[in-house]
């Protein structure tokens, strides 16, 4: 747990630093010199600065979510767990998986995968896919994050169950999420998208988005701790 903690705690100073920057550009305190004369940043950078938040924001939603993801395969890959002792969510996911692959891949190809799943089923074979492997042919979520998709496929997925759900129903990271696929899709350029944007705005959103991420990462380590994984492992009610 620490590495994963340790690893979004340095995308959150970064984007701190960020956030810093963005406050001195609006005080004005950020000055370029052109021709020996000194100017602000004008309006159309400090706007586009703004929306490029929403950017960095996103891809710290992103980044989060892959990273717990990884660190939930890589446990269960150290530990050696065989398929049926997985809880039933992760067998879905796995059947899953394969049946991704079987439908993307030719028959020569996919024999590979077939032999590898008829071992786990066997008993012959310990839990060995790691994030990186399952994600190449399927895909855990389509790329539009939000707190709700982000619960969905750890619960779906991976049998997580959240002692405190309505703690992560957090509507900023569905602001985010949607002002991405705004700009993402070229349905609002950055100078326009940031034009609407307040610093307050943005912070807000910044904090709101950190809170959720910490909250998520006790509860990561919860499932860990006690082991949900994990078929044999009794849930609280």
């Amino acid at each position: 747990m620490d590495n994963i903690i340790r690893t979004i705690k340095e995308e959150k100073e970064l984007i701190e630093k960020y956030f810093s920057f963005l406050g001195n550009v609006e005080d004005g305190n950020v000055t370029f010199c052109i021709e020996g004369k000194i100017r602000n940043l004008d309006m159309v950078v400090r706007t586009t600065q703004k929306a490029c938040c929403i950017i960095i924001l996103y891809n710290l939603i992103e980044s989060s979510m892959t990273a717990i993801i990884q660190r939930i395969h890589n446990i269960m890959i150290h530990e050696k767990v065989e398929f049926f002792d997985l809880n039933k969510n992760i067998r879905n996911t796995i059947i899953s998986y394969y049946n991704s692959t079987y439908e993307k891949n030719n028959l020569v190809s996919f024999s590979e995968y077939l032999q590898e799943f008829y071992l786990l089923l066997s008993h012959n074979k310990r839990f060995n896919l790691d994030y990186e492997k399952l994600s190449k042919d399927y895909s855990l979520y389509s790329g539009n994050l939000d707190s709700k998709e982000i619960r969905n496929v750890l619960k779906n997925k991976y049998g997580i169950i959240f002692r405190n759900e309505e703690k992560l129903k957090v509507s900023a990271l569905k602001t985010i999420k949607e002002g991405r696929n705004s700009l993402a899709h070229g349905n609002q350029t950055f100078e326009e998208y940031g034009r609407a944007l307040t610093l307050n705005e943005l912070l807000s959103l910044k904090n709101k988005t950190f809170d959720f991420f910490d909250d998520l990462l006790e509860e990561l380590k919860f499932y860990v701790e006690k082991k949900y994984y994990l078929a044999h492992v009794s849930k609280p009610a």
